[in-house]
């Protein structure tokens, strides 16, 4: 699936359906991420921006003209220039979805919620682990 979606090839119907419902789960969380401190907002943006581009061109554009979004916007796009990000926004990451996980289960939420959070946990650091660490030089 992966292949298929980073191939540059037309998608199924199905995997355009994952990468909208993933890039809406993660724009829910990047948009929760600009009022609740150590929450991140610019990675999910980042794979908001990412599933979207290939999920949906409508959804894409959207995300792009919201003036509200603007600043995590920006700094995703960064990213997508140069496909690195700082080992602080990495770790950020890592540890708010693995904390939201913990939570999650030491609250006693609901199995399905408890699964999703753990998912979104795997996938930001399945991500994290495969995106290039910048090192503060240009280009």
């Amino acid at each position: 699936m992966l292949k298929a979606i980073f191939s540059g090839q037309p998608l199924t119907a199905p995997v355009r359906l994952v990468l909208i419902a993933v890039g809406t789960l993660t724009l829910g969380l990047g948009i929760l991420g600009t009022f609740l401190p150590g929450l991140p907002t610019t990675p999910f943006i980042l794979v908001t921006l990412l599933c979207y581009a290939r999920g949906s061109d409508r959804l894409y554009r959207w995300v792009l003209t919201r003036s509200w979004l603007q600043k995590p916007v920006r700094s995703a796009l960064a990213f997508m220039e140069c496909g690195a990000l700082p080992v602080q926004v990495k770790a950020i990451a890592v540890s708010v979805a693995w904390g939201s996980a913990v939570l999650s289960v030491v609250t006693g939420a609901q199995m399905g919620v408890q699964l999703a959070v753990l998912g979104a946990a795997g996938a930001s650091s399945l991500a994290m682990v495969l995106i290039k660490t910048w090192d503060g030089r240009v280009g």
